[in-house]
């Protein structure tokens, strides 16, 4: 087996510290027995379709109802969305928005809140911080409690068909309030796409219940038909992302009432509502002891309504654990992939009569040797993205191909335990099922050795195999059992198994998105790399400022091209930079009429440049800040035109060269495409001289070209600056060239790009 090797350890000798069977319990009751027609028994492989995406905003009458597990992000069910009011002559000027996250309250925490997947600080009185301040976003937000002390109150009052009396109790929900500000700024692309993350549901650990054979602590559970035993057992309960706890909670079932009324009886809410003793409780408390050690966990949402299958989602559950339900008897229990010494070993004496089927193969069509695991990735919005696939090259050669599928976890957020679960899933999914009638009776999920002879009369090839179901014939007291077969090196190999994830996108912020709806990106970004800089003196200087390093904006102008006016900006600091470091300095405005932007740096230049990225940057150059003690230093050489010297020779289309100085729109030159590199000929649509520029000087191929600092040249296939590959000169005229579709011109023998460099080219 081909795997990436890594730490091992994580559940060999585990021991279950409470393993005691919970007496009783034999009759399958009321809850499961109505459950049973839709669970159906242990043993086929087909797995719970993938639920929809929970980053989404559910909408609409009769929505699912849902409970958050874990530590998870959930887009919400919106049961209020509506305007109101009048400011400053803006109808509708109010926004109310309220979205419940889940149902099963109280959740644990809140632990952030997102606008277009960009987190929202509040602070203690529910403002907005950052871009949404300034009186613009307010939140209010409930746990779900049952009961809630008050209803979820909007930051302006008026809000229609909303009152004292609308408390969602037992949701955990936030109410959101916007208000839309005359200059339309603040929501110009519309209200932001909202959601939050939560640490969800609280559960019973059997493990911390003194009361449980085994346990030791204060969580208790009682039947919810005893109303004081369970109003008192259910505040001891705690948060948790075990899927083994989780699952218990789900077979157990979400109890509420009008906590205010204490005759009220308990109603099941949610899950498919069991009594304790019709559950193998310690089979789900062996399970919790497995996934603390693998250190699984289940985070996601789960929905009830129409249509959803309960079974599917205790098996979602289950499966971010590695584990099935099957049924022991008449209880629920699981099967759990974990390294177990065998129950007992079956020889021929153990064998009754019946009809064995012995184990084939698997069919080639049903054949898989290649599992890419889906997770939900926090990094990537919680989307459901692959992590590395996860292959036998045993199998792959005996198939004769590669034969893959992708197999989604809904509840795992994790690319580790994705890959450890989908290789338990692979070596499974090849081991054939078999039969044997049986004279001893064994539950379900128990795992069985078998001697040599066994082996042999029934062509067994696994020493070990567990029982995935079991049948009775009360009459003969005869079992029949129906077995999957160990494979020898299967947990070492699962377990040692590591994922990766796919790159983390760029997510745009609302800021970004409400920029964008007011401006036309690409024109702005034309403009910006078309303009130049006006400045009195030094446009940028370094100095120390004590313990950090501060860098002086002076006070300028920005000449942008054609019609646009040109704008005088005020100067600025920009504060704490570390010293002997080389920054590159730059604002945005997207309305190129900022007088006083906020100045920023960057230590690499691409982050610093005008480009498809980032259409509305302005760059206005770089300085080197002074080591501690060291005196201010000079910079600056910003603007769009990135030029040439006057005297530097342009080569036009008849193959001669020119000076820059006195080329005119029209003429054309002889240049390669910046992007495609291909030669040909192409329009230059614009010359301007631009004044005070710092000029540098390089030697290449035995020719010197003289322009400003960041003057791009392509250089053995690649876009660098005079600057990092030539010397400083002096400050000086240079010439901005704008060549039609190529973008660029050859001076002084060199391909020369006649505007920025987009990082992305």
């Amino acid at each position: 087996m081909a795997v990436v090797a890594r730490t091992l350890g994580k559940i060999s000798g585990i021991a279950a510290s409470v393993l005691a069977v919970v007496p009783g319990g034999q009759v399958f009751a009321a809850a499961f027995a109505a459950n049973a027609l839709i669970m159906g028994a242990i043993g086929g492989k087909a797995r719970p379709t993938a639920q929809g995406a929970v980053t989404d905003i559910q909408i609409g009458a009769n929505m699912p109802s849902m409970e958050l597990l874990g530590q998870a992000y959930s887009g919400g069910s919106r049961v209020q969305q509506v305007a109101y009011g009048t400011e400053n002559d803006v109808p509708n000027a109010h926004l109310q928005v309220v979205d419940i996250y889940s149902g099963g309250g109280p959740l644990h925490g809140l632990v952030k809140i997102f606008g277009d997947f960009t987190e929202i600080a509040f602070d203690g009185g529910g403002a907005a911080i950052g871009y949404f301040s300034n009186d613009t976003l307010y939140r209010d937000y409930q746990l779900g409690a049952t009961n809630e002390a008050d209803a979820l109150a909007p930051h302006w009052s008026g809000a229609p068909d909303w009152g004292s009396a609308y408390k969602l109790s037992g949701k955990a929900a936030i109410c959101f309030s916007a208000r839309f500000p005359k200059d339309g700024k603040r929501f110009g692309s519309g209200f932001i796409q909202t959601g939050a993350e939560w640490q969800g549901v609280l559960a019973y650990d059997p493990r911390l219940d003194t009361t449980y054979p085994g346990g030791s602590g204060a969580q208790r559970w009682a039947d919810p038909a005893d109303k004081a035993a369970f109003a008192a057992a259910k505040p001891t309960w705690a948060w948790t992302r075990n899927p083994g706890l989780l699952a218990l909670r789900y077979a157990l079932g979400t109890w509420e009432r009008d906590e205010s009324n204490s005759s009220a009886e308990y109603q099941k809410v949610f899950g498919i509502g069991g009594k304790i003793d019709q559950i193998v409780a310690e089979d789900f408390v062996e399970l919790a002891n497995v996934c603390d050690a693998n250190g699984w966990t289940v985070n996601g949402t789960i929905f009830e309504g129409q249509g959803i299958s309960k079974w599917d989602n205790l098996r979602r559950i289950l499966i971010a654990g590695g584990a099935q339900p099957c049924f022991k008897g008449a209880r629920l229990g699981l099967k759990i992939n974990a390294p177990r010494v065998p129950i007992a070993t079956i020889t021929l004496d153990d064998i009754g009569e019946g009809e064995p089927v012995s184990p084939g193969t698997v069919a080639y069509e049903e054949r898989k040797n290649t599992l890419t695991p889906y997770y939900i990735s926090p990094d990537h919005k919680w989307a459901s993205v692959p992590s590395t696939p996860v292959q036998i090259t045993d199998f792959v050669t005996e198939d004769g191909e590669v034969k893959p599928e992708d197999v989604p976890f809904d509840l795992v957020t994790n690319a580790d335990q994705a890959a450890q679960l989908t290789g338990y899933e692979l070596v499974d999914r090849r081991e054939p099922v078999f039969s044997l009638p049986l004279l001893r009776r064994f539950p379900a999920g128990a795992l069985l050795a078998f001697d040599d002879a066994v082996r042999e009369r029934f062509g067994i090839r696994r020493e070990e195999a567990t029982m995935t179901k079991r049948s009775t014939d009360w009459n003969a007291m005869r079992w029949s059992g129906e077995f999957i077969g160990e494979r020898p090196g299967k947990h070492e190999f699962a377990l040692a198994l590591t994922g990766t994830s796919p790159p983390v996108p760029s997510l745009p912020t609302p800021e970004d998105r409400d920029t964008t709806a007011s401006a036309d990106p690409a024109a702005t970004s034309a403009t910006i790399r078309g303009g130049y800089i006006r400045v009195e003196g030094v446009l940028l200087t370094a100095s120390d400022a004590g313990s950090s390093a501060t860098i002086t904006v002076s006070a300028h102008s920005w000449d942008y091209p054609g019609e646009n006016a040109d704008v005088a900006r005020a100067g600025g600091a920009i504060t704490g930079l570390s010293y002997s470091t080389a920054y590159h300095v730059y604002f945005d405005d997207s309305t190129l009429a900022a007088a006083a932007p906020t100045y920023h740096t960057a230590t690499n230049q691409a982050d610093a440049l005008n480009s498809t990225a980032h259409p509305y940057r302005h760059y206005l150059g770089s300085v080197t800040t002074p080591a501690s003690g060291g005196g201010p230093v000079d910079g600056g050489g910003g603007g769009g035109g990135y030029c040439v010297a006057p005297e530097t020779p342009i080569l036009m289309a008849d193959q001669t060269e020119r000076a820059a100085s006195t080329l005119m729109v029209g003429e054309w030159v002889w240049t390669r495409h910046a992007e495609t590199l291909a030669w040909g000929s192409y329009p230059i649509t614009a010359v301007k001289r631009v004044p005070g520029a710092r000029r540098f000087s390089a030697e290449i191929g035995g020719r010197v070209l003289r322009g400003s600092f960041d003057h791009p040249v392509w250089i053995d296939g690649a876009w660098v600056t005079l600057e990092q590959i030539g010397t400083p000169i002096d400050d000086g005229d240079v010439i901005a060239i704008t060549v039609a579709d190529a973008h660029s011109f050859i001076a002084a023998g060199v391909l020369s790009h006649n505007k920025q460099v987009d990082p992305e080219l």
